[in-house]
Order: structure tokens, then sequence, then C-alpha cells
């Protein structure tokens, strides 16, 4: 009996080692907000936005700058009045120089919260 139960335990623990776990899907990326400076819509639809906030889906920010574009994450974000708000984990700065073309940190941390009704054109980005 002894001589039975060693190879059994062994095909046992072999087993439960080799069960893979399934992959996570890719997330796909959707337009769902461009607006101006101020809020005015250029594509898609705030309410879009708001209803993808509420239902969970990842958020992302683009930003272009005058040299630079930017894309965050949004993970704290905030409905409130109508509008929507993420803030931004907190980064190093960034001082971008052009010749040649090279990001370097500033010494200072950056932190912001981006707004449907900021001061900046904004493009939000959802996860499908």
């Amino acid at each position: 009996m002894k001589t039975f139960l060693a190879p059994l335990l062994l095909l046992i623990l072999s087993l439960t080692g080799c069960t893979t776990t399934p992959q996570q899907p890719q997330a796909t990326w959707q337009l769902a907000f461009h607006h101006k400076a101020g809020g005015e819509a250029i594509a898609g639809s705030k309410q879009a936005l708001i209803e993808a906030v509420r239902a969970g889906n990842e958020v992302r920010v683009y930003l272009k700058g005058r040299r630079v574009e930017h894309l965050v994450d949004a993970n704290f974000m905030t409905l409130f009045g109508g509008e929507v708000f993420a803030q931004i984990d907190k980064i190093r700065g960034q001082a971008p120089s052009l010749e040649p073309a090279k990001i370097a940190f500033r010494e200072n941390d950056y932190e912001v919260i981006y707004a449907t009704n900021g001061k900046f054109e904004l493009k939000w980005f959802i996860s499908n």
C-alpha cells in the first residue's frame, strides 16, 4: 500500500503545479471625450465618459503640450457637478531637451487634477 501512495502523491502534486492561470485580455482603448480648454466638446461626449467612470472602466488622459505629448492613467476619478476630475499619481517632473531629443528628470514632483472643465484641451480614453 505504501508503494502505491508515494507515486499517487507525486502525481497529485505534479498536476496541481501544472495548472495555468487564465490570461487577462488586454484592454482596448477608445476615445470617450475630447474637449477644448474650458470644456467645449470636440469629439465624443462628456456623458459617455461619466457613464464609463460609473461603470468602473479604466481611464487615460491625453494632453498635448507645446513640445511634448503625455498619456497618463487616471487612477483616482471624481464625478462632481456634472464634471469629471482625474487625480494623477505623483510623478517626477521632466525637463525635455530638443538637441538631441531627450528627457531628463527635474528635482520637483508633479501633481495634477485634470478636469473636463479645466484649462487644458484633453482627450479622455476608456478601456473596453
